[in-house]
């Protein structure tokens, strides 16, 4: 499949995006100037004077939905049973490893579990799952929509860079409740999420549980392995018919474009 998303991105034009936010630079009982207080919160220094409009405005040129334009480029929404089934089948293997909970961080595990998309960026996002409490998932208040797409039935905390991520950790795991053993995404979890985890709940203990994920996706399901031979009838048949197409004087242009139009025909997506 990368193959074939290289040669999908090389059929695409350049397109170029230009984006002008403006806020409002007048607030009630300001002690500095709206102007200062927005560029210093923009670098990282609170100062408590920034009105609201300013501080959603910061919060929106800090976020990849500004980035991106649209939060479509990024979200994958599937079917809600689909992903509680998934959620459910994580939970169920906790007991293998001993473990009260699992966090994952966005990346391919967190998508093949939600059904989201999301990046792994300065700001921490994190999904919790634990024997007895129903999902938890800490995020940056402008993913919160993004997430509720999902339809998962989960508790959000959600934080904005005024107040920091701390607080919603600290909220999220005194949810959770009492517990000893947490397992984490070794190969993808930073030092920063893991020491927030470690503030939050002081005497946890986080293990590397990569293996348990790894293994659960290992065993696929009836859907996924329906999925993947239509993958396959879809690239064997486009590559047929491409070999066939291929003769003297056809450039490789012209071969990249048939086995794309070939593959859209079949079905892939």
């Amino acid at each position: 499949m990368g193959s074939i998303t290289a040669l999908y991105t090389l059929t695409l034009p350049n397109m170029y995006r230009a984006e002008v936010l403006l806020a409002s630079t007048e607030s009630k009982r300001q002690n500095t100037s709206a102007a200062s207080t927005g560029l210093a919160a923009l670098a990282g220094v609170s100062l408590q004077s920034t009105d609201n409009k300013t501080l959603i405005a910061i919060e929106t040129l800090k976020s990849r939905k500004f980035i991106a334009g649209s939060k479509k480029n990024f979200l994958y929404v599937s079917n809600k049973n689909m992903s509680n089934k998934k959620i459910n089948k994580l939970i169920s293997n906790l007991d293998d490893q001993d473990l009260d909970a699992l966090a994952l961080v966005p990346g391919s595990n967190f998508r093949y579990v939600t059904g989201g998309n999301f990046h792994l960026m300065e700001r921490p996002t994190l999904l919790i799952v634990s024997r007895n409490k129903k999902p938890i998932v800490i995020l940056p208040v402008l993913e919160v929509d993004s997430f509720s797409h999902l339809n998962i039935d989960a508790d959000i905390f959600a934080w904005q860079d005024s107040d920091g991520y701390q607080l919603a950790f600290d909220k999220a795991f005194n949810k959770l409740g009492s517990i000893s053993k947490i397992g984490v995404e070794g190969q993808r979890m930073r030092v920063f999420e893991m020491q927030a985890i470690e503030k939050a709940l002081q005497d946890i203990k986080i293990v590397n549980a990569q293996k348990l994920i790894s293994k659960m996706r290992l065993i696929k399901d009836s859907l996924e392995i329906k999925n993947l031979k239509q993958a396959i009838v879809i690239a064997e048949s486009s590559l047929s018919d491409t070999i066939k197409f291929v003769k003297i004087n056809k450039t490789e242009i012209e071969i990249k474009n048939f086995l794309i139009q070939r593959l859209y025909h079949y079905g892939a997506e």
